[in-house]
C-alpha cells in the first residue's frame, strides 16, 4: 500500500521506518522532523495493532507518502529501490547480519538510528550466561555485525533520550549521539499528532486502590496466572503487546483490558495519579526506566536478564 500526500518532488526525502506505536512517538520527536521544507516518508510495518489509526490520523500533508510493508526487511527493500530520491533513513535498530547486508546496498543515503527503548542502551546481548548468551557471543564475533544496537559502521548518528546513560554503558560506540527534541513525557504531553495514542480514560474507580498491571510481551506468559492469584485483592489490568492477539485464557484473569495501541507509559502515569500502589508485571520492558524512583511504583520482571538489570542499576545511580 502506498499513499501519496502531495507533490513536493523538488527535494529528496527522509524515510522513517516504524513497527509499533512507541516508535511513531519517538520519530515525531527527532529534531527538525517538523521543518516545513522537509519531505517525509513514513513506512509502517503492518504487524501491530494501531497502524491503521496512525494512517487515519495522518490525513494531512505532513507525510509526503505513507507506505505499508509486511516486514522491516521489506521496508528497507523499498528504500533500496527508491534510494535515488532519498537522502536519509531513520530506523530503530541496525542489529543483525541481514539488516547490515541490506544497509550496505544504500549509497549516498545517511542512516540514523532512533531509540526504541531499553535495548538501545544494551552494551551487548551476549552479556550473562546460558545457551542464549553463548549464541550471542558467537554473533558478537561475526564479521558482519556486533552484538549490540548501534554497531553498523556507516551510521551518521543515534538519537536517544538519555545521552549520558548511553555513553556510560556504551563508551565503545563511536557514532555521534544526539538527544531528542523534547524529553519523553513532554513530547507526549505537547505533540498533538500523537494524542490519539495517549491513554485519557477516566479511572477514578482506581482511587486509593492497589493495582496490578500486566504488560505482556509478544506472547502471554503462564507465570501471570499464579501472580494474579497471589494478588487476588488487587485490581488487575491487562495491557497487551501491540503485536499480540487476544486469548481468553489470559484475558479473563483481569478486571480491565486496555487497548494495546495506547502507550503504556501514559497509562501508568494516569494510574499513579490515583492508585495507592502499582505493581507492573513485565518482561524486561523499557517502560520501567521512566518510573524507577517513584515510591508507589513496583515491578515484577518475569524473565530478568543481566543486561536489563545492569541498565536499570546504572540509570538509578545517575
Amino acid at each position: 500500500m502506498e499513499k501519496e500526500k502531495c507533490n513536493r518532488n523538488q527535494s529528496k526525502s527522509s524515510v522513517f521506518i516504524v513497527t509499533r506505536p512507541i516508535q511513531y512517538i519517538n520519530v515525531l520527536n527527532i529534531p527538525r522532523v517538523n521543518d516545513s521544507n522537509r519531505v517525509r516518508v513514513l513506512i509502517l510495518v503492518n504487524s501491530f495493532n494501531g497502524y491503521e489509526d496512525i494512517i487515519k490520523h495522518s490525513q494531512d500533508a505532513f507525510w509526503f507518502k505513507i507506505i505499508v510493508a509486511s516486514s522491516v526487511y521489506k521496508a528497507i527493500d523499498w528504500v533500496i529501490k527508491s534510494q535515488s530520491s532519498i537522502d536519509s533513513l531513520y530506523l530503530f535498530s541496525d542489529y543483525g547480519i541481514r539488516i547490515h547486508l541490506k544497509l550496505n546496498r544504500l549509497h549516498n543515503v545517511s542512516i540514523f538510528l532512533y531509540e526504541e527503548g531499553v535495548a538501545t542502551y544494551n552494551r551487548s546481548f551476549s552479556s550473562g550466561f546460558g545457551i542464549r548468551s553463548l549464541l550471542f557471543k558467537i554473533c558478537d564475533r561475526s564479521l558482519f555485525s556486533g552484538c549490540y544496537i548501534g554497531n553498523y559502521p556507516n551510521l551518521k548518528g543515534i538519537y536517544v533520550y538519555n545521552v549520558k546513560l548511553f555513553r556510560q554503558l556504551k563508551p565503545f560506540c563511536s557514532h555521534p549521539v544526539y538527544t531528542f527534541e523534547k524529553n519523553f513525557f513532554e513530547n507526549i504531553r505537547t505533540n498533538e499528532r500523537i494524542a490519539f495514542l495517549v491513554y485519557k480514560e477516566n479511572i477514578d474507580y482506581l482511587t486509593g486502590k492497589n493495582v496490578l498491571l500486566y504488560l505482556s510481551d509478544w506472547n502471554y506468559d503462564s507465570k501471570i496466572i499464579d501472580i494474579c492469584l497471589q494478588y487476588h485483592d488487587y485490581i488487575k489490568i491487562l495491557k497487551p503487546h501491540p503485536h499480540l492477539n487476544s486469548d481468553d485464557k489470559f484475558d479473563n484473569l483481569f478486571d480491565i483490558k486496555i487497548d494495546s495501541k495506547f502507550i503504556a507509559e501514559t497509562l501508568i502515569v494516569t494510574i499513579l495519579q490515583k492508585a495507592k500502589s502499582l505493581i507492573v508485571v513485565h518482561n524486561n520492558s523499557s517502560v520501567i526506566l521512566h518510573f524507577l524512583t517513584n515510591p508507589i511504583f513496583h515491578d515484577i520482571n518475569l524473565h530478568k536478564t543481566f543486561w536489563f538489570q545492569e541498565i536499570c542499576d546504572v540509570a538509578k545511580s545517575m
